[in-house]
């Protein structure tokens, strides 16, 4: 039947909009499935008995580095061959953004930079737990080893990942996408653009999009953020900003990183 491909940039809200697809459409089957959504507004998960089968469908949801591996790699595409020929539809959890991945029918979700830093804050808060060597590089790993540099560890790891998700979004170049703005309007325009994109959404869906929308609400861009973006002036050095949106703004600029007071 079909292999569909939903992606995107941790923190923009996939899980959600995954759940909603499988739990309007039980027929379809995926790489994970849902437990419970979170006091920090996160909807977590698990693998389905899917992946017992096929282990590459773990890394298929993975970090970026889980694609780096050419063996494995290869494992994922050859498998997402085989199930495409099966009488069942898929899709599947990815966070790939690779050129090898574009053989198949992907979804993305994509924000605009209006609502980037509500992508940014939403990882930072909800990012799995960092192992003690786990870091973005090695002045990362280094400046978390430091008790007097916690805090420059944190803005750094946020400046970093604001960089990483910029270089995937420009890579998210499917003609079928879902923007994160739509996703916080209302059910609504959720469920409009959902059934644009080929999907029959259930009504019943709607109370676990509203309460994950209601715990999300403090990661929504600010005013005087979204007014940077539209006057296309990153002003960085705003300190009425929190420090994750003043880290967007600086990766939004293109300059380096530089510890912001």
């Amino acid at each position: 039947m079909t292999v569909q491909l939903l992606r995107w940039p941790s923190g923009s809200g996939g899980d959600t909009v995954l759940k909603i697809l499988l739990d309007s459409n039980p027929e379809l089957q995926s790489n994970i499935k849902f437990k419970e959504l979170t006091e920090s507004g996160r909807t977590t998960t698990e693998f389905t008995e899917l992946v017992t089968q096929y282990p590459e469908l773990a890394n298929l949801s993975g970090r970026m580095s889980d694609y780096e591996d050419r063996e494995t790699l290869n494992r994922i595409i050859e498998t997402l061959k085989k199930l495409s020929t099966e009488k069942t539809d898929y899709i599947f959890r990815c966070h790939g953004f690779i050129p090898e991945f574009e053989k198949f029918d992907i979804i993305d979700i994509k924000p605009t930079k209006t609502y980037f830093s509500f992508i940014i804050q939403s990882h930072m808060a909800k990012r799995a737990f960092r192992s003690e060597n786990d870091g973005v590089n090695d002045l990362h790993i280094h400046l978390r080893h430091n008790d007097k540099y916690q805090q420059e560890s944190l803005d750094y790891e946020t400046y970093c990942v604001a960089v990483q998700h910029l270089k995937n979004i420009e890579q998210a170049r499917s003609p079928n996408y879902l923007l994160v703005d739509t996703l916080l309007l209302n059910w609504i325009s959720l469920k409009y653009k959902l059934s644009d994109l080929g999907f029959t959404i259930r009504d019943q869906c709607k109370l676990y999009y509203t309460s994950w929308l209601d715990q999300n609400t403090n990661y929504i861009s600010s005013p005087k953020y979204r007014y940077y973006i539209g006057t296309q002036d990153y002003n960085y050095h705003d300190t009425s900003l929190n420090r994750i949106e003043r880290y967007c703004l600086l990766a939004l600029s293109g300059n380096h990183f530089q510890i912001l007071n």
